[in-house]
C-alpha cells in the first residue's frame, strides 16, 4: 500500500500503455464516427505499424520480428499499403503518382520504384531528380536516403483533398514527435499544452490573426536566425490547432481558462 503523502508511481510499461491508449483515442473517435468495423481498424493499425518501420529503414526480417508476424504476412501488408496509396493514380503522370504515393510519408528510391513498378526505373529516377530540382520533393539524408514532400510547393499542384491530407499527416507527425520527446525522453525542448476557454462567435477570426500576424512572423525570424547560424540550428516542428469542444460545455475555471499538460 502506498504511504500517505507519497506520490503514486507507475512502471514504464504501464506508462507506455497509458500513453499509447491516449494516442489511439483520436483514431477511435474517427472510427466510431464513421462506423468503421473493428476488423478494418485493426488492419489500418497493422499497415501504419508496417509503414513506420519501413520508413525508418528496418529490413524485412527486422520488421517481421518487431510485428511478430511471418514474412508472408509482411508481403500482404506491403501489397495492401501499395493498393491504398497508389489507388486512383491510373492515367496520371509519373510526377503526380509520386506526389500521391508520398502523401503516405517519406519513402526511399527503392520503395518508390517498387510501388511504381509498371513504369521504367530510369524514367522514375529522372522524374525524381527533376522534382527535387523543382523543390517539389526533398531528399532527406540518412542510412537510407528518403524522398519526402516539400509541403509548401506541393500544395500548389495537388488536389484540395490531398492538401488537407498532407496537412493532417504533418500534424500527426508533429504530435508523435512531441509525445516521444516530452513523455518518453523528458526533453525540455518539447512542450505540450491545451487551453480550454470560451469565445464569442465573432471572435473566431482573432485566433487566425494570432497565428498569421504573430506566430508566423516569429517562426520566420527564428528560422532565418538558425539558417544564418549554420550547423547551430535545431530542426523543430510546431503544430497549432483549435476546434469547438463538441464533447460538452467547457467547465468554468477560476480564470475562465484552463491550461493542462
Amino acid at each position: 500500500m502506498r504511504e500517505p503523502g507519497r506520490p503514486m508511481t507507475i512502471s514504464q510499461q504501464e506508462s507506455r500503455r497509458r500513453i499509447a491508449f491516449a494516442v489511439l483515442a483520436p483514431f477511435a473517435r474517427v472510427a466510431v464516427n464513421w462506423r468503421l468495423p473493428l476488423r478494418a481498424a485493426k488492419q489500418l493499425i497493422e499497415l501504419a505499424y508496417y509503414a513506420e518501420a519501413r520508413r525508418r529503414g528496418y529490413k524485412l526480417r527486422e520488421v517481421s520480428e518487431l510485428l511478430s508476424v511471418s514474412m508472408s504476412k509482411l508481403g500482404l501488408l506491403s501489397r495492401d499499403l501499395k493498393e491504398i496509396f497508389d489507388e486512383g493514380t491510373t492515367g496520371q503522370t509519373t510526377a503526380r503518382r509520386v506526389l500521391s504515393v508520398l502523401g503516405a510519408g517519406p519513402l526511399s528510391e527503392a520503395k518508390l520504384l517498387s510501388v511504381l513498378d509498371d513504369e521504367e526505373a530510369e524514367s522514375v529516377k529522372a522524374v525524381l531528380d527533376d522534382m527535387v530540382d523543382q523543390k517539389l520533393l526533398e531528399l532527406v539524408a540518412g542510412r537510407t536516403p528518403l524522398y519526402r514532400l516539400a509541403a509548401a510547393q506541393y500544395r500548389l499542384v495537388q488536389e484540395p483533398w490531398m492538401a488537407r491530407y498532407d496537412a493532417l499527416n504533418h500534424l500527426m507527425t508533429a504530435v508523435g514527435q512531441t509525445i516521444d520527446a516530452r513523455f518518453e525522453r523528458g526533453d525540455g525542448a518539447a512542450m505540450a499544452r491545451t487551453l480550454s476557454f470560451k469565445i464569442r462567435p465573432e471572435d473566431h477570426t482573432r485566433l487566425a490573426e494570432l497565428y498569421e500576424k504573430q506566430l508566423v512572423p516569429l517562426i520566420l525570424e527564428l528560422d532565418a536566425a538558425a539558417v544564418a547560424a549554420g550547423d547551430a540550428g535545431v530542426a523543430m516542428n510546431v503544430a497549432v490547432m483549435w476546434a469547438p469542444d463538441s464533447d460538452g460545455p467547457v467547465q468554468p475555471e477560476l480564470n475562465n481558462a484552463e491550461e493542462s499538460t
